[in-house]
C-alpha cells in the first residue's frame, strides 16, 4: 500500500475547520502528534484518504480545507526539489524534471508533461480506488504545484484552467477561488493547463546557473528515482482508467502525448502489446485490491474494467490458478475499516 508523508498529515489537520479537535483525527490517521512531527514518518494511502474525507465531512458542502493546505505550501518545504523548482529561470524549467523528483515527497501519484497543441498540461493520475479522500487528494496535489509556481514567481500567477476527472466534491467555489481560473469536472484527466507564454516567463529569483545546481545534485543524490520506462507508464495511465471502463489505444496514447501509431511503434521496440499492457493493469490492480482493499469482489470486478464478475473470476484464475476468494484470504486479514 503506497504511503503519505506525516507533512501532509499535520498541515491537513491544521486547516480543519474550527472546533474540530485535532486528537480525534490524529487517531483516524494512525499517528500520535510527536510521530507526526517525525518527517520520515508516513501513513497508508487509505489512512490519509479516511483522515480527508473526516475533514471534509465536518466543512462541507463548500469544501476548501485542501486548498488552505496546499496553500501553506512552500518551496522550502520540499527541501532540494523546492530550491531547485525556486532556483529555475521560468516556469517551463521549474516543471522538468519534475514528474521524477515529485515521487519523493508524493510517490502515490504520476504526474506527466504533455504538450497540446498550444497549450501545456501538466497531467495527474493515481491507479487507486476512486473514494472521496482520494479525489480530495488529486485536487491538492495540483494545488500544491500552483503553490510552489506562486511562492517562485508571484502570488498573482494562475494557470489558464484546471480539470479533474471526478465529480464535483460539493461546490467548486473553493476550486475557483484558490486557482483563479475556470475549474472543469468530469474531464478525462486531471490537469494544470498553462500556455506557451505562461511557461517562458522568467521567475523573479530564478537563476540557471544555480539551477542546474540543484538539479544535478538531486540526480547524484536519489539516482533511484528514475523515470519510468514507456510500457510502465502505460500500465499505470491504463490502471488508472479502468474505473470507467477499458481504454483504447488512442486515449492511452493521447494521455503520453503520442499518436496511436507512435505508440503502437514504440511499444513494438520495447516487445510489448497494448493488449498485453492492458492485462498486466487489470492483473496488478486486481491483485492490489484482493490484498489491500474490503471492496466487494463485485465491485474490484468493476474496478477493474470487467462487466461481470464472472469474467473477472476467470482472469483472477488464469492469472494465479486461483479464485479471487482464494487470493483474497491468501493475502491474510486487511486492517479494519476506518469510520
Amino acid at each position: 500500500m503506497p504511503e503519505i508523508l506525516s507533512m501532509f498529515v499535520r498541515k491537513a489537520i491544521a486547516q480543519a475547520p474550527e472546533g474540530l479537535a485535532a486528537g480525534p483525527l490524529y487517531r483516524v490517521a494512525g499517528l500520535t502528534p510527536a510521530e507526526a512531527d517525525d518527517p520520515e514518518a508516513a501513513i497508508p494511502a487509505d489512512r490519509y484518504y479516511a483522515l480527508l474525507e473526516a475533514i471534509a465531512e465536518a466543512e462541507g458542502p463548500r469544501i476548501g480545507f485542501h486548498m488552505r493546505l496546499s496553500g501553506s505550501m512552500g518551496c522550502e518545504d520540499f527541501g532540494a526539489v523546492g530550491l531547485a523548482w525556486k532556483s529555475a529561470p521560468t516556469i517551463g524549467h521549474s516543471f522538468e524534471r519534475m514528474d521524477r523528483f515529485s515521487r519523493l515527497y508524493n510517490p502515490v501519484s504520476t504526474f506527466a508533461p504533455q504538450p497540446m497543441g498550444d497549450e501545456w498540461w501538466w497531467t495527474h493520475h493515481r491507479p487507486q480506488p476512486a473514494r472521496k479522500g482520494l479525489y480530495l487528494s488529486n485536487e491538492a496535489a495540483l494545488a500544491t504545484f500552483a503553490a510552489l509556481w506562486r511562492d517562485a514567481a508571484g502570488p498573482d500567477r494562475a494557470p489558464l484552467r484546471v480539470q479533474f476527472a471526478h465529480e464535483p466534491l460539493g461546490t467548486t467555489a473553493a476550486l475557483q477561488d484558490y486557482f483563479r481560473c475556470p475549474v472543469d469536472m468530469n474531464a478525462d484527466r486531471d490537469a494544470l493547463v498553462f500556455s506557451a507564454e505562461m511557461l517562458a516567463r522568467p521567475n523573479p529569483v530564478g537563476d540557471e546557473t544555480i539551477w542546474r545546481f540543484f538539479q544535478a545534485h538531486l540526480e547524484e543524490r536519489f539516482p533511484e528515482v528514475a523515470e519510468d520506462s514507456l510500457d510502465r507508464r502505460i500500465v499505470l495511465h491504463i490502471a488508472g482508467a479502468l474505473s470507467e471502463g477499458v481504454p483504447g489505444l488512442e486515449q492511452v496514447a493521447a494521455m503520453v502525448g503520442m499518436g496511436a501509431r507512435t505508440l503502437q511503434r514504440r511499444l513494438g521496440e520495447l516487445g510489448r502489446t497494448f493488449q498485453s499492457l492492458v492485462e498486466e493493469a487489470r492483473r496488478e490492480l486486481a491483485f492490489e485490491l484482493l490484498a489491500e482493499s474490503d471492496y466487494s469482489l463485485v465491485e474490484i470486478a468493476f474496478l477493474t474494467g470487467f462487466a461481470e464478475q464472472s469474467s473477472f473470476t476467470r482472469a483472477v484464475k488464469r492469472w494465479s490458478g486461483r479464485t479471487p476468494r482464494q487470493v483474497r484470504a491468501a493475502a491474510g486479514p486487511r486492517p479494519a475499516a476506518i469510520s
